[in-house]
């Protein structure tokens, strides 16, 4: 996967040896649950998976199976909680390392927001332990992060998604929007929208923020 050098993302003053430092104490807290031999397995087994069961998008019958659920993931515990509220209300500098140590104490929204920030400087390699680590413990956000992945790296430096990989992602979405993930839902919502099809749109948007107002 193709991915930016650090000397592209590397914060003013910092040399290229504590950027990859600072970049593995974010997802180092993933390997006292899933071994580092084993990320790789677990991408390869969803992706497998996914390919067994994907399915091309058809807005009706989505619609006639869809039933609103709430995200099948783990209540974080209290101290979790905390530590992500404080990761969204800090500053930029700190906000990754606090959802990192929100996520190792079990919080998934926290492993989901850590993810969506490695990859904003396009370190797809260091989004897939975490993406894994979601896998692994069954949360449907996994399957929506790994379809993030796929989006970002198929269309790299602006290349063209082709509608094979297209119908993938779209798969994989849908898949953890079924399965109660609330961001999945209000990006599908979106994309039926764009394409005229209200009646899902709506059904996914109203599911979507009854399990997170702040979608």
């Amino acid at each position: 996967m193709a991915e930016s050098s650090p000397e592209d993302v590397l914060p003013e003053h910092e040399d290229v040896a504590t950027f990859y430092e600072r970049r593995a104490a974010l997802t180092q807290w993933v390997y006292d649950t899933v071994p580092e031999r084993e990320v790789h397995a677990i991408l390869k087994h969803a992706l497998t998976e996914q390919d067994r069961l994907n399915q091309p998008a058809d807005p009706a019958k989505d619609l006639a199976q869809f039933a609103c659920v709430a995200p099948n993931a783990p209540t974080p515990s209290a101290q979790a909680q905390a530590t992500f509220e404080r990761a969204a209300s800090s500053p930029d500098s700190e906000a990754s390392a606090l959802y990192a140590r929100a996520a190792a104490e079990g919080h998934w929204r926290a492993a989901a927001r850590l993810i969506s920030r490695i990859m904003d400087d396009e370190d797809w390699e260091s989004a897939q332990p975490v993406i894994a680590w979601l896998l692994h413990q069954k949360v449907p956000s996994g399957w929506n992060k790994l379809a993030d992945l796929l989006q970002a790296t198929s269309s790299y430096d602006g290349a063209s998604t082709s509608d094979l990989a297209n119908d993938f992602i779209l798969g994989l979405r849908w898949r953890a929007a079924q399965a109660g993930d609330p961001v999945a839902q209000i990006t599908l919502a979106r994309l039926f929208e764009k394409e005229g099809e209200a009646k899902i749109a709506a059904a996914l948007t109203t599911c979507a923020k009854q399990h997170n107002e702040g979608l």
